[in-house]
């Protein structure tokens, strides 16, 4: 997508997958501008890729869950960049964290009482539980 848009200024993008190489051809003014754009995705890349590792790297020490109480009452673990999120507000000792779901929907986790509910219905309430993977302890409040 970037790179498309570099073509459209007109500079020529050659990428080479093999060698970890890319190639800018044009004019020096054009190829300077589509030299920062290039940067500030391979930046944005590798953030991102340090966000996965820092979230995989977590859930296999720290797994948060909530208690699905529609019918099954079954743990539902949350996905790794909320996991991630959850224990970073944690350890910073935030009293609240705020996430969305993959529809868009906002919900708001209280560490203080380890509950989340849906931003727009503060009544639908779940328990959240963290599970420590080193020593198998799970903590919650009652």
């Amino acid at each position: 997508m970037e790179i498309i848009r570099l073509r459209e200024n007109g500079v020529d993008v050659l990428v080479e997958k093999r060698v970890g190489q890319i190639q800018l051809h044009g004019l020096l003014e054009d190829v300077m501008n589509a030299s920062d754009q290039v940067y500030k995705v391979i930046r944005h890349a590798e953030k991102n890729r340090q966000e996965e590792q820092a979230a995989e790297l977590t859930v296999s020490m720290v797994e948060w869950c909530f208690l699905d109480n529609t019918c099954s009452n079954d743990l539902i673990k949350y996905p790794p960049d909320i996991n991630l999120q959850l224990e970073k507000a944690l350890r910073f000792q935030e009293s609240r964290t705020s996430f969305l779901d993959a529809q868009g929907k906002r919900y708001i986790v209280d560490l203080t009482t380890y509950e989340e509910y849906p931003e727009d219905d503060i009544s639908d309430i779940v328990k959240v539980i963290r599970r420590s993977k080193l020593n198998g302890m799970w903590f919650w409040q009652t």
